[in-house]
């Protein structure tokens, strides 16, 4: 997490990407290279080969290890003056003791409530086990996983009220693996 680099050690994020070298490296092999936030990339990918071909009001979500958002509104991607529009699963949604610590370093904002990495950090189970637990009727893991889809449900629900969405496309190993459910 880039921004979570940002927040540092003192937040207890051990990661520092601030000097890590993305785009030289690949200069060197690959003609054209641009380095591009995942859930942009991904919305870019499934407007010219996927779910979100020929729209020009719509999302890709990811719900994996973190929570991604690539936004396109007027056929045109939005990025924002530093190039973090759509960060919505940056989104402040509870204020409470849940403890939930964000890997960009704000507590109780969507990814920090849903993301795969956040759920062995608040349950003490990775998202597969836990939904695997919810699926085979364990009520605990249902009411747990019932929780996460809701706070998932209203930050797409906001998207498409805030942006007046033709559609969301949504992909990541979290939603994958348990899209059944």
């Amino acid at each position: 997490n880039i921004c979570g680099g940002m927040a540092g050690p003192a937040r207890g994020l051990p990661n520092d990407w601030r000097t890590a070298q993305l785009e030289a490296p690949l200069k060197k092999r690959f003609a054209r290279v641009r380095v591009e936030n995942d859930g942009v990339a991904a919305l870019e990918a499934e407007r010219r080969w996927g779910a979100l071909q020929g729209l020009d009001h719509c999302a890709y979500v990811t719900w994996s290890t973190g929570v991604g958002v690539g936004l396109c509104v007027d056929g045109r991607i939005l990025r924002g003056k530093n190039g973090n529009a759509g960060h919505a699963g940056h989104s402040f949604v509870v204020d409470d003791a849940s403890g939930a610590l964000c890997g960009c370093g704000n507590m109780g904002d969507v990814e920090a409530l849903v993301a795969g990495n956040s759920m062995a950090r608040r349950f003490g189970q990775s998202a597969q086990d836990l939904f695997a637990a919810a699926a085979a009727g364990e009520a605990n893991a249902r009411a747990i996983t019932d929780s996460l889809c809701r706070v998932m449900g209203r930050m797409l629900y906001n998207l498409i009220a805030t942006l007046d969405l033709q559609r969301i496309s949504l992909g990541g190993s979290v939603f994958w693996n348990n899209r059944d459910f």
